[in-house]
């Protein structure tokens, strides 16, 4: 859950407190699609682990048919 949020449009920063843990998220100006799959991959991961689906669960669903986007 986000506790706070301060947004610096200067610095195109934006500050969090997640679950008592400071975020700080820097935004480019340029696209980069490598690092932005990086980051959704990420956050897909960290969701998976604490809801407890642990990656062997996850591919098996995938091995049965189930379409994950």
């Amino acid at each position: 859950m986000i506790e706070k949020r301060i947004l610096d449009p200067i610095k195109q920063e934006a500050h969090l407190t997640v679950d008592g843990h400071a975020v700080t998220i820097c935004f480019s100006p340029d696209y980069n699609p490598t690092l932005a799959s990086l980051v959704k991959e990420t956050l897909i991961d960290s969701f998976l682990r604490r809801n407890g689906i642990g990656a062997d669960e996850f591919k098996s669903e995938l091995a049965v048919g189930q379409q994950v986007n």
